[in-house]
């Protein structure tokens, strides 16, 4: 091996030799076929540098592609957050219109649910909003036209909303298709199902699962013709003397996001 490349290069010398001298072609013709496996040696490595290089830069190009594309799909995103939040906000002034031009007697507000708990006193609920704004305690919340707790404490720009299902909820009420009255009141274990009963009715009811329920304003604990929720069941009370049934709230009071205060009326002691 080591004999032929000294060969090669003996021939390869005198070769380029004879051209320099103006040698006959046959040496020329020898050297130049000689070579001709270095030349496409040559020639491959080129290509492949070349290659190497225009795929560097063609990644590099990808890599600025894929940073403004980034950033335009991040801008893109901001901008459909923010048109959703105006949305949010436009359907929140629509309700809040709405729920005006039917209760024009009440002073209406809307509020945010910032928070919630769930304790023995039933569902308790932190609103964005407080005394600054006007809030009190004892003013009924309302949702799509059903009452759903009231203000249980007022601080300077939040409050607590206790709701219906509270232990302490009390409030006249009748059946919206018989006009039979009876008292709502707060229960602990029905509280913990998202329910309340409607106590005192009379002997022999002609009260059915399926009716609804709405406020009496008997007591003026609750402003009347509020609807408040549906029948589940009806039977006799521990007493014996009456009947009673189990309320299903219109709202599914765990799934609250924005309610209504009304400023201008306010529930008395509990």
């Amino acid at each position: 091996m080591l004999a032929f490349a000294a060969a090669l290069m003996i021939a390869l010398g005198f070769g380029i030799w004879g051209m320099a001298a103006g040698q006959p072609s046959p040496l020329k013709e020898a050297v130049l076929t000689a070579a001709r496996p270095l030349q496409k040696a040559c020639t491959a490595v080129e290509a492949w540098f070349f290659n190497v290089r225009d795929h560097f830069r063609s990644v590099d190009a990808l890599k600025a592609e894929n940073e403004s594309l980034r950033a335009r799909l991040i801008e893109a995103e901001a901008r459909v957050r923010h048109a959703e939040t105006l949305e949010q906000e436009n359907e929140s002034l629509r309700a809040l219109l709405d729920m005006r031009s039917r209760y024009e007697e009440y002073d209406l507000m809307g509020a945010q649910i910032t928070g919630t708990e769930t304790g023995n006193w039933g569902y308790r609920y932190l609103l964005d909003c407080g005394t600054a704004e006007g809030v009190v305690e004892g003013q009924c919340v309302i949702v799509d036209g059903s009452i759903v707790g009231w203000i249980s404490e007022a601080g300077r720009h939040w409050a607590a909303m206790e709701t219906v299902v509270s232990s302490n909820m009390r409030a006249g009420a009748v059946v919206t298709r018989t006009r039979e009255v009876g008292v709502l009141l707060g229960d602990y274990a029905l509280g913990k199902e998202g329910r309340f009963r409607m106590a005192y009715l009379p002997d022999g009811p002609k009260v059915k699962a399926g009716d609804q329920v709405e406020t009496s304003g008997a007591g003026g604990e609750w402003p009347a013709g509020f609807l408040m929720g549906t029948v589940e069941s009806v039977s006799l009370s521990s007493d014996g003397l009456g009947a009673e049934a189990v309320i299903v709230p219109v709202c599914d009071l765990t799934q609250l996001d924005r309610v209504y205060i009304m400023r201008g009326f306010s529930v008395g002691e509990r």
